[in-house]
Parts: C-alpha cells; structure tokens; sequence
C-alpha cells in the first residue's frame, strides 16, 4: 500500500470517526447532554483512575503470559507498554495501533523472537477478550430478568458463543491429537509462511505448560473488567439515575465490544453510536455521554504515554532485555 493510500485511508477513517460522534451527540441531545461531564466534578476522574489501575491489570497480565514464553517484562515496563499503546490506540488517528507499538518496543533487542513476541500480544488480547465476556455472562446471571430484552440477549448469547470459539482454538492448539493431524502438520510444513506459522502456534501451546499463570491472567484480568463495570454502573448514578446498577455494568460492557472494532481510531463514533443502541433498547438514554466521559478519563493515561513515547525507546527496551527464569 502506498503512503498515499494509506494517507487517505486513515483521513477516511478519522472522518468517519467524527462523523459519526457528531451525529450521537446530536441525536441524544447536543452539546448540552454533554454538562454532566464538567458539571459533577467525581465523573471524570472516576474513570481516570480505573484507567490507571485497568492498565496496571493489562500490565501484569502481559507480564505473566510472557513467563509462559521464557520472557521477562517486569511491571514497569509492561506499565510503559500500555501507556503508549493507549496513546497510539485512542489518541493519534492514524494506523499504528497500540498493539503493533508494543511489538516495536518489546522486539527492539529481540528481533529473534518477533514472532514468538507477536503471537504473546495475541494471547494477551484473546485472555482479555475471553475475560471482558466472560464478566458479560456472570452480569447478566446477576442480572436475571432486567437482561431478558430479545435483542440483549442475542448479544449475551454471542458473548457465550465467542467464548466457546476461544476456548475451541485454545484446545486445538493445545491438543496433541490435533497437532499431530494432518492439517496441523500442513499448515507447519508446507503451508505458505509455515515457518511462521509453526512458531507463533508453538507459542500459543507454549501457555499450556503454564495453566496456573494462565488461570491467574483469567481471573486478574476479569476482576479489572468487574472494576469497569463497577466505575460505570457508578457513572450511571449521574447519567441513568434510576436504572439498576447491574443493568447499567451489563450493557457498558457489551458496548465495549463493539468499541473493538478497527473501523475508526480508537472506536471512535463507533463505541459512541453502540453505546447509544444498547441502552437505548431497554428505553435509557445517556449511553453515549457515559463512553465520551469514559474516553475522557482515558487522557490522562494517554498523556503519560506521550511522554513516555518522547523520552525515547531505551528506558523500556532496557528493562525487556533482562535475561528471565523459564
């Protein structure tokens, strides 16, 4: 792809992004549906601060699953990480995400393992994901009949759905009768890019000697998507007075799924206008004004990926390039 293309891409993608903001924010309310967000003074930082401590989680996450890999990335430098992907994730509308920032840094000085270390931020993000919908499920128990709108539950059954996908191509990875299947070995052998391929699945088998740290990552990572739901259902006080606290962590967190999507940068617009439909088919509003409070708590951490970005890769690299126990 030429830069130019990519150029106009990524302007196609921003516009998209704005636009379709623009039009959430006009359609449930303007600009004055928007005075909550300086008028309480708790609402923004609320989030600020689940911010800091959801990216210590992602953090320590990543560094547990690296162990798997026979690769030390101490807290500091795991924190440094996230901060600058989040940077790169929310804050520049281009198409270096987070992700591939964090591949850049951690295969600095490990160029022999860029495969392996891709493959690590894979697992990261499918141990996140299967976390993020796994808490959708257990809200949704708790929920009971407040969950039961058709719609709403198409989504909770596809939260189940996607778990089990998960859990299938861990098994398939991880099963010895598969990898010694025909397929397997043509996919490590003879299909294009097989030398590549074959590492990055040796990587994912790799967390199956590791079930106790893989465990861990699960059940850390799910006690920070329940602390995110926590911040929301707490927001919504302000912005959904009178809808269950339950309800409001429920549906927060399913529109965070659609906020995944690579449409536009960040989500942007997207997370917004999926926010807005969800709660609006149990009869709410104000799902759009609690994602932008949301991203607005995000700056913070995206400023100390700036600055972190601006000191210079060495500070992280240094740290990464440490020799760690299997």
């Amino acid at each position: 792809m030429t830069r130019f293309s990519q150029f106009v891409i990524n302007l196609l993608r921003v516009g998209l992004g704005v636009a379709l903001l623009a039009w959430v924010i006009h359609v449930t309310g303007g600009v004055r549906a928007l005075e909550s967000l300086v008028t309480v003074p708790w609402l923004v930082p609320a989030f600020a601060l689940q911010m800091a401590f959801g990216a210590a989680v992602e953090a320590r996450r990543l560094g547990w699953l690296a162990q798997a890999l026979d690769v030390r990335v101490p807290f500091a430098a795991g924190y440094r990480l996230v901060a600058v992907g989040t940077l790169f994730n929310n804050a520049i509308p281009g198409g270096t995400g987070g992700d591939l920032m964090k591949l850049y840094y951690l295969a600095s000085e490990n160029r022999s393992r860029t495969v392996e270390l891709a493959a690590l931020l894979v697992i990261d993000r499918v141990v996140g994901l299967f976390s993020l919908l796994a808490v959708v499920v257990f809200l949704a128990l708790v929920n009971g009949p407040h969950a039961s709108d058709a719609v709403v539950g198409g989504l909770i059954t596809a939260s189940l759905i996607g778990m089990a996908v998960i859990a299938l191509v861990a098994w398939a990875t991880w099963s010895h009768t598969m990898r010694a299947g025909r397929l397997y070995q043509f996919l490590i052998t003879k299909a294009p890019f097989h030398n590549v391929l074959a590492r990055a699945l040796d990587s994912v088998h790799a967390v199956r000697r590791h079930p106790k740290r893989l465990a861990a990552a699960i059940l850390l990572s799910a006690m920070g998507q329940l602390l995110l739901g926590g911040t929301f259902a707490l927001v919504g006080t302000v912005l959904m007075p009178g809808v269950p606290h339950v309800l409001v962590a429920l549906l927060a967190l399913l529109g965070l799924v659609a906020n995944w999507l690579p449409l536009t940068p960040g989500g942007l617009g997207v997370g917004e206008a999926a926010f807005a439909a969800i709660f609006a088919l149990v009869g709410h509003s104000g799902g759009a004004r609690m994602l932008l409070a949301w991203r607005v708590g995000m700056l913070p951490l995206a400023a100390l990926g700036a600055v972190l970005y601006v000191r210079g890769r060495t500070r992280v690299e240094a740290q990464q390039s440490q020799p760690g126990p299997a």
